[in-house]
């Protein structure tokens, strides 16, 4: 199981990149967490047939396709992580969890 924090809210219509976030990510399989490095700013990214999380020279840490039916994982330069999935390959999504916290 992985995912990611996103302290930014995300608008459907609004295509680009999220730069000024506290985002990090988690890998509840290994109990890890990457935090944002100061490496480059490309924390979240929506496109009409996208999300990504991260980003960088050696690919995004999570990529989910505009259909919310398959995600790939890659080794990430903004949260220093390894692939958080099989290496090279797109993983069918099980179970998508959301949630807005409201103080």
């Amino acid at each position: 199981t992985i995912g990611a924090v996103l302290t930014q809210e995300l608008s459907l219509g609004y295509h680009g990149r999220y730069t000024n976030s506290f985002t990090w990510l988690f890998d509840l399989t290994k109990m890890v967490v990457y935090k944002k490095t100061s490496k480059n700013d490309y924390c979240v990214s929506l496109e009409k047939d996208s999300l990504t999380i991260g980003g960088g020279e050696l690919g995004c840490a999570i990529y989910i396709d505009q259909f919310f039916e398959y995600c790939s994982s890659y080794p990430c330069l903004t949260f220093d992580s390894p692939s958080l999935l099989s290496p090279n390959e797109k993983e069918e999504i099980q179970d998508i969890e959301v949630y807005k916290l409201c103080y």
